[in-house]
């Protein structure tokens, strides 16, 4: 059962409940009894490996001809970007 996070209305504590996913999403304040409305956080995800990004996805697919298509093209932009350092 996953943990939700949820802030008093009354006093402002931050609390966490255990609670299954078809229940409820109330709670009461441990510290007041009053009620409390639950809270949404990010949540941190760290993706591994290779294709996650859009430069890599389908890399090797595709053969050797986008590979050579990609590489000129990286080039060509970093002969464009040198003139810009002088």
């Amino acid at each position: 059962m996953p943990l939700y996070d949820y802030e008093c209305l009354s006093c402002g504590k931050i609390f966490e409940v255990r609670q299954g996913f078809n229940d409820a999403p109330e709670a009461a304040c441990p510290e007041c009894d009053h009620e409390s409305k639950r809270l949404f956080r990010p949540v941190g995800v760290i993706f591994k490996g290779s294709g996650f990004y859009v430069n890599e996805y389908g890399k090797g697919r595709e053969g050797s001809q986008s590979g050579s298509d990609s590489h000129s093209s990286s080039s060509a932009n970093a002969g464009s970007s040198s003139p810009s350092d002088d």
